[in-house]
């Protein structure tokens, strides 16, 4: 009796098409906890703008490539059913991080927290997001007009005494910005170490085939 109704439930699961599904769906998650992050995407890529669960695995997956930019791209369209918010705009925070894009990153940051105050990661990233919005660097134009007031200072005569002066203040100033640098560093490296950036919140999972959905999502 118990096997004609499993042999009745896989007849149904191949009928709808679900036990291709769930086999697809086990290897996604199986590739993905591997490490084979290429594959998981060329196995997600069908399933894409399907909905916002489907974006969400989608841009996980992506991130894990390193593809930040188009992380960024399918997080933001993942926002909706399904799809825990302030985690999703946590991720979204990674991938803008990752790609450099640190005012976007402290933007997202600030909204998971708004959500969810208790993400102590998401408050590690946005102090890091802060200090390297922070550290811009500077412009051809600016670099251009320090050189140009460079050359009028070095023309003009001035004493030894102001020249020292002028110079001691300069050392002080570098020594500040190397050693916020070398702190930032030292932070980015930490943060690495503790797998604080960034931090994965959902995982693919996989679901059972039977009774087997016509969406397997």
């Amino acid at each position: 009796m118990i096997k004609t109704v499993l042999v009745f439930l896989l007849l149904l699961a191949f009928a709808n098409g679900g036990l291709f599904d769930f086999i697809e769906i086990s290897k996604i998650k199986s590739s993905y906890q591997n490490g084979d992050y290429n594959t998981t995407v060329k196995l997600l890529e069908k399933y894409k703008n399907q909905g916002p669960v489907q974006n969400y695995d989608y841009a996980n997956a992506l991130y894990k490539t390193g593809n930040y930019k188009e992380a960024v791209k399918y997080y933001r369209r993942s926002f909706g059913k399904g799809v825990n918010e302030p985690n999703r705009l946590y991720n979204l925070g990674n991938a803008y991080f990752k790609a450099k894009e640190y005012k976007n990153a402290v933007f997202s940051y600030l909204f998971s927290l708004k959500l969810n105050p208790d993400n102590e990661d998401a408050k590690h990233n946005l102090k890091l997001a802060k200090m390297l919005l922070r550290e811009k660097p500077e412009s051809k134009q600016k670099k251009k007009k320090q050189k140009k007031k460079e050359k009028e200072k070095k023309g003009k005569k001035k004493s030894k005494k102001k020249l020292a002066k002028k110079k001691s203040k300069k050392t002080q100033k570098k020594k500040k910005k190397n050693l916020l640098k070398n702190r930032l560093k030292k932070m980015i490296k930490k943060s690495f170490k503790d797998k604080k950036v960034p931090v994965l919140m959902y995982r693919i999972e996989s679901k059972s085939p039977a009774p087997a959905p016509k969406n397997p999502w």
